[in-house]
């Protein structure tokens, strides 16, 4: 081949091996910075072309860092300031920056990404501008600051005052203020120069946008607002409560808006202010949930009570309700309140319980008044009454009087009264005289529940017979027992409502039984018994004397029948059965007489009753003292005395009638007449 035509090859495969090459560099350079800012990249004064993606992210912190505490030299009306990027919240969008840079070079396609990185060996730079922000509130504090500082006549924009109670006009007027927009725009440019090259930032003429005439309006505006107190109530439930006028004139705040190109004056209470002073007083004004209840009405209807949820104060509707108030002819308002927890029993619950009537209502009576002991009985009845007052029994719950009650104690109120203590009723040393009487409304609950129809599960009657009960069909009540207990054993739930005055006790039990009807039917007296003698002791009575101060009463054994009818015509017959003790015969006796199996029994020697010898010829007299256990001693003789006395005894020293111990001496003076001699 000639020499010249291989010449003319190898110039023209050239271009062809350059592109080859380059294109093999290419792809060896992609392959080895696929995470690196390509080319020659910079920001500011920063060169980010080779750094990885974290390191340029670094990169650019640091020249916010660096920015951030370089201050701007600024003038304003021939002062002079420095104002630090960071007092007005200078930020530069490092992450924005960084995702432009790594852009570079890799957008586009093939060609173009080729062209970008082919310029790198041209010397071909890439600059990114700044990122930048800062805060126009920020700035425009500083600027407030330096205009207190720099301008000797800023304009004013009006406004009120309030001194104590009295409301005073701030006419508005015009002056020199900083043109705001001008300095946020030179403020912008100046925080990215790093040469930081001073800036002047200009001011301007204002001219207030308020009038003479609107600050004047606001200040009568203001004179109604504050012109007496304001009061805040609701109905129910009730509460209230008063502002003040200091209050009311402490809290009243203006603020100035334009609003399509006019300026608006506003008058408002701060909420801080009425807050501090309603604060004392939110824990009277607020209510906690109450739970709706079941009311027994006095013409023994059923009354439902709806619930309520707790009832806070709206405190943030507190300012603008007051502000509405005190413009208002009476200067009162609506205390705002919102619901926050509801009640633990809703009025859906109360209603789902099924009490819709009167089952039934007993009562017993008993004496009013009277002697301490039966004012004790009182009490305590009246207080067993009123803790067991607007029970509910839900349906297949057992009810314990006991258990509701708990154990009878001074320290809860009851009071030592009369209680069957072995075969008598005694009054007041035992513990179980604590709460005597409470068997009264035992009884009561107990015919309540008898005629409701209602489960028997527990109950006694008393050991004794009292007329004030029906026989049989009554019960006593006693610590931890015997005790009242019945099972509700109906569909619905049941009320117990009780009702006391000085001489009786009501139970009245509401609920819905299905319309049963109750009787009671009382049988026979069997088995009847007599009373016993019981003893007491009594240290006035001579021995051998007995005083019977109550000649006792029969015991026996009875049955009372409760027949219920259900509404079908069907009947179901119950039978309680009852044995009641003789009242016993109560003989007092001196101690001394007491029999062996009496508990107070103690063996001893008894007392002399003292005879009266007075009048008594002196053997007669003598055979008297000895037949009493005593010892006749003689005393002076009588000598004054009657020829019809003589040898009589006229005096004795020991009390006719007085109890002294055996063997115990008296002193007898008897008459004779006085010797010749």
């Amino acid at each position: 081949m000639p020499r010249p035509f291989r010449i003319a090859i190898l110039i023209a495969a050239l271009p062809v091996a350059l592109v080859v090459w380059a294109s093999v560099v290419y792809a060896m350079d992609r392959a080895s910075n696929g995470g690196e800012v390509l080319g020659p990249v910079s920001v500011a004064d920063i060169e980010l072309g080779g750094l990885s993606e974290e390191a340029a992210l670094q990169a650019i912190v640091d020249l916010e860092a660096r920015l951030s505490t370089l201050p701007v030299p600024v003038m304003i009306e021939g002062h002079e300031f420095d104002l630090l990027p960071s007092e007005i919240g200078f930020d530069i969008d490092e992450q924005a920056l960084v995702s432009q840079a790594m852009e570079v070079g890799r957008t586009g396609g093939v060609l173009d990404q080729f062209r970008s990185w082919f310029g790198r060996f041209g010397g071909q730079d890439e600059h990114i501008g700044l990122v930048t922000g800062f805060s126009t509130d920020l700035l425009d504090l500083v600027l407030d600051r330096w205009e207190i500082e720099t301008i000797a006549d800023p304009p004013f924009e009006g406004g009120i005052r309030v001194d104590g109670t009295e409301v005073i006009a701030r006419h508005p007027h015009p002056g020199t203020a900083i043109d705001r927009e001008a300095a946020a725009e030179a403020v912008a440019a100046a925080i990215v120069d790093l040469e930081r090259t001073p800036i002047t930032i200009p001011t301007q003429f204002v001219v207030p946008t308020a009038t003479s005439a609107q600050i004047d309006a606001a200040v009568a505006a203001a004179d109604r607002l504050i012109s007496g107190p304001v009061m805040l109530t609701r109905l129910i439930p009730e509460a209230r409560i008063d502002f003040p006028v200091e209050v009311l004139a402490d809290a009243l705040r203006t603020r100035q808006e334009i609003i399509d190109g006019e300026t608006v004056i506003e008058l408002f209470f701060d909420d801080d202010t009425l807050l501090t002073f309603l604060l004392p007083f939110q824990n009277d004004l607020e209510f906690p949930a109450q739970s709706a209840q079941l009311v027994a009405r006095p013409d023994e209807d059923i009354s439902v009570i709806p619930g309520r949820s707790a009832l806070r104060i709206d405190v943030a509707q507190i300012a603008p309700v007051v502000f509405a108030a005190a413009q208002s002819a009476t200067r009162s308002g609506v205390l705002p309140y919102f619901e926050a927890e509801e009640p633990e029993i809703t009025t859906e619950d109360v209603l789902a319980l099924g009490v819709d009537g009167l089952l039934y209502r007993a009562t017993t009576f008993f004496s009013c008044c009277g002697d301490q002991n039966n004012l004790n009985r009182i009490n305590n009845i009246q207080l067993i009454a009123a803790e067991v007052d607007n029970t509910l029994v839900m349906p297949g719950e057992v009810f314990s009087l006991n258990e509701h009650v708990g154990q009878r104690t001074e320290e809860t109120g009851y009071r030592r009264a009369g209680a069957i203590i072995g075969p008598k009723v005694d009054c007041c040393d035992h513990p179980a005289n604590i709460g005597g009487g409470v068997s009264q409304f035992a009884t009561t609950l107990y015919n309540a529940v008898f005629f409701a129809g209602l489960e028997d599960v527990e109950h006694t009657p008393h050991t004794l017979f009292f007329p004030r009960y029906p026989e049989v069909r009554e019960a006593t009540l006693g610590w931890p027992s015997p005790d009242i207990k019945f099972r509700n054993n109906t569909e619905h739930a049941i009320l117990i409502d009780t009702e006391t005055s000085d001489s009786h006790v009501t139970v009245r039990l509401y609920g819905n039984n299905g319309g049963i009807e109750v009787e009671s039917r009382l049988g026979e007296r069997v088995e009847e018994t007599e009373p016993f003698d019981v003893y007491e002791p009594n240290d006035e009575l001579p021995p051998g004397e007995e005083d019977v101060t109550s000649e006792g009463s029969p015991g026996w054994t009875n049955h009372v029948d409760r027949i219920i009818t259900l509404l079908d015509g069907t009947q179901t017959v119950q039978t309680w059965w009852w044995t009641y003790h003789p009242f016993p015969r109560i003989v007092e006796v001196h101690p001394c007489m007491l029999p062996e199996d009496h508990e107070e029994y103690e063996q001893m020697e008894c007392p002399s009753v003292v005879p009266d010898v007075v009048g008594r010829k002196w053997a007669n007299a003598l055979s008297d003292i000895a037949n009493a256990d005593l010892i006749a001693v003689e005393g002076e003789p009588i000598t004054d005395c009657s020829i019809e006395n003589e040898g009589r005894v006229l005096f004795q020293d020991l009390e006719v009638g007085s109890l002294v111990d055996a063997g115990s001496s008296i002193t007898l003076r008897r008459c004779l007449p006085p010797s010749d001699g």
